[in-house]
């Protein structure tokens, strides 16, 4: 986990693709993500078990985005979330000093 000078809240930076493991209740009806790309404005895809539930762009500033869950998004078992960077940028070191291929920056990931 990383932390942005001058926010309290940490964060963890992504590759261009990414996945996180949740699992949904029976009640559950969205995914909520916070986050930001300090490097620039991305298109971010957002799927779960392979099927593409939304996409949102990320702006530098850190925001939360809701994406509402399908039926067909399981309920009460292991759900596979993936985001992928789509724009532009994809992929690139973080700078000339820093190989590490940065995505987006994300504080929180929520189902509910």
């Amino acid at each position: 986990m990383e932390r942005d000078p001058g926010h309290h809240e940490s964060f963890r930076w992504t590759r261009a693709e990414a996945w996180f493991y949740l699992v949904p209740n029976s009640e559950a009806q969205q995914l909520r993500i916070v986050a930001a790309s300090p490097r620039g404005e991305h298109t971010v895809r957002v799927s779960a078990d392979g099927e593409l539930i939304g996409e949102f762009v990320l702006g530098t500033e850190r925001r939360e985005h809701v994406l509402p869950l399908t039926a067909n998004v399981a309920r009460n078992v292991v759900v596979e979330f993936a985001l992928s960077v789509v724009s532009a940028r994809r992929g690139e070191p973080a700078s000339p000093d820093d190989p590490r291929e940065l995505g987006i920056a994300v504080s929180a990931l929520q189902v509910s």
